[in-house]
């Protein structure tokens, strides 16, 4: 059974739930491909909202953003394209607030742990290193 978060934001109930392990895992690998540059920042969360803000400058016109949203309710009402649209449109505000509750939700733990770790594997000695041939 996946988890459910909740939080009130800007007057609304947000209900959460978290994406299950390989689709979560697959965005969590995306989301980190975005933000690598600024993974040092004091607010990595932010910094990951600013790379999908650049990545859909890029062209992807929001897919991944709305990808994100997609298992996540809006006072009851899944957040589709349409209720998107309506909600969010110069409510900004709102729309990044609720993407860092959905980004905390499901990834706080895979990137806290990088950058509680992201000097584990420069510090491997070569002669530590194992090797695995095929026969």
């Amino acid at each position: 059974m996946l988890s459910v978060k909740t939080r009130i934001i800007k007057g609304h109930s947000y209900q959460c739930t978290l994406f299950p392990a390989q689709a979560g895992y697959a965005k969590g690998v995306k989301l980190g491909k975005i933000v690598a540059g600024v993974i040092e920042s004091d607010d990595p969360i932010s910094a990951i909202v600013d790379g999908l803000i650049k990545l859909d400058k890029e062209g992807e016109e929001g897919k991944f953003l709305m990808d994100l949203f997609s298992n996540t309710l809006r006072d009851g009402s899944v957040i589709n394209e349409t209720l998107f649209n309506e909600v969010y449109s110069g409510n900004y505000t709102e729309m990044v607030e609720a993407l860092k509750f959905i980004i905390e939700s499901n990834f706080s733990d895979f990137f806290n742990f990088f950058l509680e770790n992201k000097n584990l594997f420069s510090t491997v000695k070569k002669e530590e290193v194992v090797t695995e041939t095929k026969v």
